[in-house]
């Protein structure tokens, strides 16, 4: 009897034995499969060794149909998938919460099915929301009329409201926006003002995912003339009439968004316009808009 207790004390490693299926990424958690007949129970006592001869013991905390989840007792550095695992006596290990690497997993029996539907980084699927933006805008004009001197930017305000539509799981997305913008320009002696409310149909490209993210702009814009005046040391005049009430052109930029709640984005962004519509109504030279955005947004996800 005796002799059978001490084969059984020997094989009984083996016949328990499983393999290592997945490490979660604090390394203090992994997945066993049920191999050689064991299926797990919580509580079950556990060990494994790897490669480079560390010994590592933890207690299976959750049982799923592929396997088990252990939770360890210091972390598994130098253990890999394929690693060997043996039931053991039993160890205190201290309770706390676990990652669980097999969360993601199929609804379906096996291992390659959990790997299969695994989420992937980056392929979060985003919803479409909607925002406010508003900064600054330096606005100035290119022109061909040798009367007009050097010309210094007007510093005014830009702010409007967008919605951010991405494009399913991809990283890119699709931005209309309607904003009131002033434009026109300075001299030495004189102020030029062209308020505009411009309707901006920008295409985004988010180069990654996460918590920091640098965005890409680019599109078209157009925009409807509602104010226009011409100040000077003599008073103010009323220019409107005189000015193409329509303009358009192109706007690109870059930005960084920064996630500071699930669903909400903050960001600030930089952006170049330029006219490609003439600005007078009568006249012989080439003036056209051209315009510098530092804006802030925010975006709520719905």
């Amino acid at each position: 009897m005796s002799k059978i207790f001490i084969l059984f004390f020997l094989t009984a490693p083996i016949l328990f034995a499983a393999e290592v299926i997945k490490i979660s990424k604090n390394k203090m958690d992994m997945a066993i499969s049920h191999e050689f007949g064991k299926e797990w129970e919580v509580g079950n006592t556990i060990c494994v060794e790897s490669k480079a001869g560390n010994r590592v013991c933890g207690e299976v905390v959750k049982v799923k149909k592929a396997g088990a989840i252990c939770k360890m007792k210091s972390p598994l550095d130098g253990v890999a998938p394929g690693d060997e695992v043996v039931a053991e006596e039993d160890i205190s290990i201290k309770s706390e919460p676990i990652t669980d690497p097999l969360d993601a997993g199929s609804k379906e029996d096996g291992l390659e099915n959990i790997r299969k539907n695994e989420p992937k980084k980056g392929k979060e699927k985003r919803k479409l929301g909607f925002g406010l933006r508003g900064g600054l805008s330096l606005a100035n004009f290119t022109t061909d009329n040798p009367n007009i001197g050097d010309t210094n930017n007007r510093t005014a305000l830009d702010a409007g409201i967008i919605l951010d539509v991405p494009f399913s799981k991809s990283l890119f997305g699709f931005e209309p926006g309607i904003y009131y913008v002033q434009k026109g320009y300075q001299t030495s002696s004189s102020a030029t003002g062209w308020d505009y409310l411009d309707l901006r149909l920008l295409f985004k490209a988010r180069v990654i995912r996460g918590d920091f993210t640098p965005v890409f702009y680019l599109g078209p814009y157009t925009a409807l003339l509602i104010k226009a005046e011409f100040s000077s040391g003599l008073g103010v005049i009323d220019t409107k009439d005189s000015l193409n009430l329509f303009d358009f052109g192109i706007i690109g930029g870059l930005g960084l968004e920064f996630k500071v709640a699930k669903g909400v984005d903050l960001g600030l962004s930089g952006f170049y316009g330029f006219g490609l519509a003439g600005l007078e109504k009568e006249s012989t030279f080439a003036s056209k808009n051209k315009t510098i955005h530092f804006l802030l947004h925010v975006i709520f996800q719905v």
